[in-house]
């Protein structure tokens, strides 16, 4: 799917992005942040360009409103209120305008689903990873880059790393934690 926002196009593939592959829960773990991320950042640009192309659509709308009038005034023609309004809605530049903006409000739709089937994706994950622990899985654990297959370099390759040095930190103060005695007070 093609998606074009504020001008800049984006090749999204939301079928391939919100399945599950149980056989690698370490990869999904992995890359759902970014697919999170990805998809909110465009849907909250669609939103916006679906406001800005609302607020155009009813200005427009105002606007050869208001010249319909004005021709009927300085005409000496009587207008009632519907045909006023379908003057407007018959207009060439107000129907480009609203179709802009159906086309908008699909783009916005299309990309809060796909937020809705990742956050279920996650919700799945959080349940398939959960599970695979109870039953003697090690649970989700960091691969090599050499392991799972490319997703976007730049940004799963900077979670991996940073997912790494955040295990390498857990590691470091689980090996340094003295145990706490606690001793009771008779008072």
């Amino acid at each position: 799917m093609r998606i074009e926002i504020d001008g800049q196009e984006y090749d999204l593939v939301p079928d391939q992005d919100t399945k599950i592959d149980g056989g690698d829960l370490d990869t999904e773990f992995i890359t759902l942040p970014s697919l999170l991320n990805r998809y909110g950042y465009l849907a909250a640009h669609a939103r916006a360009e679906v406001d800005g192309l609302k607020y155009a659509m009813e200005r427009l709308y105002a606007v050869v409103d208001a010249e319909t009038r004005q021709e009927a005034e300085r005409m000496n023609v009587r207008m009632t209120e519907k045909k006023i309004e379908n003057t407007v809605i018959t207009d060439h530049k107000y129907q480009k305008a609203k179709l802009a903006y159906i086309d908008a409000r699909k783009k916005a739709g299309l990309l809060s689903a796909v937020l809705d089937a990742l956050n279920a994706k996650k919700d799945c994950l959080i349940s398939l990873g959960a599970n695979q622990r109870a039953t003697g899985g090690s649970g989700p654990r960091v691969l090599n880059p050499v392991d799972t297959p490319q997703f976007t370099q730049d940004t799963v390759g900077l979670q991996r790393e940073k997912a790494k040095q955040v295990i390498a930190e857990t590691r470091k103060k689980r090996t340094k934690r003295k145990p706490v005695r606690r001793s009771i007070k008779h008072g």
